[in-house]
């Protein structure tokens, strides 16, 4: 089963892999992201009220995937994104992305959830602000991007040691970033509301030694890369290693998706899908 957040919605959607549509869980307002154990989905949401549960910030909630019902939730910061299972524990990055609009501030912790209980176990202070977007695991590390504010303070990349809790912090966005399960492999966009301009930083980034390399796999991969107009996803195949990017291209007309395998080779040619396109999943063929 694949489970969808349809954030201006409401609505998780379940569906099967072949796209038949296999139930909804419609009380989760303004659901961002998520992880699972198996058992049970675990969902962030800026949404401050939930049933009858009310909430300061964000919360995260577990829901139960033989019922598809909500069975406990979880106080965090501001505006919840990313969010990620490690050694029986949620990592959750906050971002406090309304703060434009809002009486806050920006965020710059994750917060650690016991997902049993339900309980806040501690905080992370990165000091990193506005921790936004997906975040790739490999093994113990997190790879999680900091926009910053798009005025002054630059974003960032921060990764985050899941045993120790420490951090090291790198500087340039990962917007977009995936992980073949040993290195984060990242595209970031930087956006400056002072000049209109995007900058877009393309690293591998090995967490374990704490080094970066420019480019993704080889020359011709990160050159395409380089010639896209707007680099919207990034996602490297757990079963193949193969890379595949999309490019949104105007926001408004159909993008394109692209892959490759990791020697460079392309594996098809540019398909044009819809508009926006932003994710990507790789399914075993169960057929075989």
């Amino acid at each position: 089963m694949i489970d969808i957040c349809i954030n201006c919605s409401n609505i998780i959607q379940y569906i099967r892999p072949d796209g038949t549509a296999c139930g909804a869980t419609e009380n989760v307002p303004n659901n961002r992201r998520m992880c699972s154990d198996g058992k049970y989905l675990y969902v962030t949401s800026y949404a401050h009220i939930c049933g009858q549960e009310h909430f300061e910030k964000g919360y995260v909630a577990k829901i139960d995937l033989d019922t598809r019902q909500v069975v406990a939730t979880c106080p965090t910061g501001w505006e919840p994104e990313g969010i990620r299972l490690y050694d029986g524990r949620l990592y959750v990055a906050n971002t406090g992305g309304y703060a434009f609009s809002e009486n806050h501030d920006y965020e710059t912790t994750v917060d650690v959830i016991d997902p049993q209980t339900m309980t806040p176990l501690r905080s992370i202070d990165t000091g990193c602000i506005n921790l936004y977007g997906e975040i790739s695991q490999a093994g113990r590390y997190l790879c999680i991007n900091s926009c910053g504010d798009y005025y002054y303070i630059e974003p960032k990349t921060v990764i985050l040691d899941c045993e120790t809790d420490t951090y090291q912090v790198f500087d340039f966005p990962c917007t977009y970033n995936t992980t073949d399960g040993q290195l984060f492999y990242t595209i970031g966009s930087r956006y400056s509301y002072i000049t209109g301009d995007y900058t877009y930083y393309i690293n591998t980034i090995d967490p374990a030694q704490g080094t970066v390399t420019q480019g993704i796999y080889t020359p011709e991969i990160t050159e395409k890369i380089k010639q896209l107009t707007s680099p919207y996803e990034l996602y490297i195949s757990p079963y193949t290693r193969n890379i595949y990017f999309t490019d949104a291209r105007s926001y408004a007309t159909a993008g394109y998706l692209y892959g490759y395998t990791p020697d460079g080779t392309e594996l098809f040619s540019p398909q044009k899908v819809y508009i926006n396109p932003a994710h990507i999943l790789a399914i075993p063929n169960y057929s075989k």
